[in-house]
C-alpha cells in the first residue's frame, strides 16, 4: 500500500503507515480486523490513505469491485482520476 501511495505522488505519513500496517494485519491469510475506523481532524490525510488503499486493492485483485465515494460525484472523480 505504501508503494501505491508513493506512485500516486503522496507518500504515507507516519500515522498513515501505522494505520495501514495495523488495519491490514493478516493471520492465516485472513484479515484480523473486519472494520477499521480512522478519526482525525480535517485535512489530515484520511482521503489519501483511503485512495492509496483503494488503488492497492484494485491492482492486487483485479476481479474485485471497488467503490470510492466523496461528498459529490465530481469530487470523487477528480480525486480518483
Amino acid at each position: 500500500m505504501a508503494a501505491a501511495a508513493a506512485t500516486l505522488g503522496t507518500p504515507l505519513m507516519g500515522w498513515q503507515a501505522l494505520v495501514a500496517m495495523t488495519g491490514l494485519e493478516h493471520v492465516d491469510d485472513q484479515l484480523c480486523y473486519r472494520d477499521v475506523a480512522v478519526g482525525t481532524p480535517r485535512q489530515s490525510g484520511k482521503s489519501v490513505l483511503d485512495l492509496a488503499l483503494l488503488v492497492s486493492r484494485m491492482l492486487s485483485a483485479p476481479s474485485q469491485t471497488c467503490v470510492y465515494a466523496a461528498q459529490t460525484r465530481l469530487a470523487a472523480r477528480i480525486r480518483l482520476f
